[in-house]
């Protein structure tokens, strides 16, 4: 009995120490951002949706709202490494990268695809265009 209130004084101590544990990118950055310019061609924008600490990274034409018939690259949370308080580095099977968060209003991103016709992007930078 005595080691379970212990236990428990300890387990009550160690969670009032710690803030906040998360896993990939934090909250505050959540939302839609898009690039500044025309990427790859001159018809379609970089756009990331940054949400529950992943990615989904995909191009669109700046009307786009429904990204189900596009080709769009979903990266979870767990895939997400932070370096620094906004910069984040994420890989996986076919992609990796890294996103850099300026503040509030927008991103730079770097990123390499690894299909059969392989391509990367670098610095590209995106305006937040909605928060949620």
């Amino acid at each position: 009995m005595k080691f379970k209130i212990y236990f428990l004084f300890v387990l009550i101590f160690l969670s009032s120490c710690v803030n906040d544990i998360s896993i990939g990118i934090p909250h505050t950055y959540n939302g839609h951002y898009r690039s500044r310019n025309y990427i790859l061609n001159n018809d379609n924008f970089l756009f990331i949706r940054v949400f529950e600490g992943g990615l989904t990274i995909y191009f669109a034409d700046e009307n786009e709202v429904n990204i189900q018939g596009l080709g769009y690259t979903s990266i979870s949370g767990f895939n997400v490494t932070g370096y620094s308080e906004n910069m984040y580095a994420f890989e996986t099977a076919n992609m990796s990268g890294i996103v850099t968060f300026n503040g509030d209003k927008y991103s730079t991103i770097t990123f390499s695809k690894f299909t059969s016709a392989p391509f990367s992007i670098s610095k590209a930078v995106l305006d937040k265009i909605n928060s949620f």
